[in-house]
């Protein structure tokens, strides 16, 4: 039988894209938000990052069950901190903290797209606190740009002062061609046809990989599990 792929990092134009604007976010102490079709790479290209600059960088994931208070206990627990302070005294530790440092940091929040739209004033205050020296990245599907938009749109409270300090919108491409045919090749399928049939129309490197598992295991894809 042959093997499905293993996790694998593929230098693709999303993780590229997404390496360079943390790495620019970070150095010049941006605020950027990257949206993309969930499978479109977001994650792997952030932790890749972060995993690569382990001292610089922090991250964390925001899930659906969060609260606020969830989110900052989360990101408190990145800085080891020997008790919990409230939203308060925790940003204003974290404004001291960073105006000491001499090194450019980055801050990472992933599925921020999770967040409630009264949630993002205390975004918005965790970053007037730490502009000068903290640069910060923010991911979300690509729906997350049209709720955004929609609640800054009417003005719900906190979402045109959050939606003002972004410096730029950064959106996750589909796969092209090449990018499909690249990694197909890196697992020995190279069929024109079977490329047409079975990967062609997929738009994320999620769906590629998961249909590359499909067709490896199964011998003929999908399609095998109706004989």
């Amino acid at each position: 039988m042959k093997q499905p792929p293993k996790n694998r990092r593929y230098s693709l134009h999303n993780f590229n894209v997404i390496q360079n604007a943390c790495e620019m976010a970070q150095t010049h102490h941006k605020f950027f938000a990257i949206v993309g079709k969930p499978g479109s790479g977001k994650t792997v290209g952030l932790e890749y990052y972060k995993n690569s600059n382990p001292y610089q960088v922090k991250y964390i994931r925001v899930r659906q069950s969060m609260g606020i208070k969830d989110f900052f206990y989360g990101l408190q627990n990145l800085y080891n901190l020997d008790k919990r302070r409230n939203i308060h005294r925790f940003m204003n530790w974290l404004e001291s903290y960073y105006q000491e440092l001499d090194e450019s940091h980055l801050l990472i929040i992933d599925e921020g797209g999770k967040f409630k739209y009264d949630q993002y004033s205390f975004i918005h205050e965790l970053r007037d606190l730490t502009h000068d020296k903290l640069g910060i990245v923010l991911s979300g599907p690509g729906y997350y740009l049209d709720k955004i938009e929609s609640w800054n749109s009417r003005s719900l409270e906190g979402v045109p002062e959050f939606y003002r300090r972004l410096n730029m919108i950064i959106k996750m491409d589909d796969l092209t061609r090449d990018e499909i045919i690249s990694v197909c090749k890196d697992h020995s399928v190279t069929n024109k046809s079977v490329l047409k049939e079975h990967f062609f129309n997929l738009k994320t490197i999620g769906d590629l990989i998961n249909a590359l598992h499909n067709y490896l295991f199964y011998g003929n894809g999908l399609n095998a599990l109706d004989d």
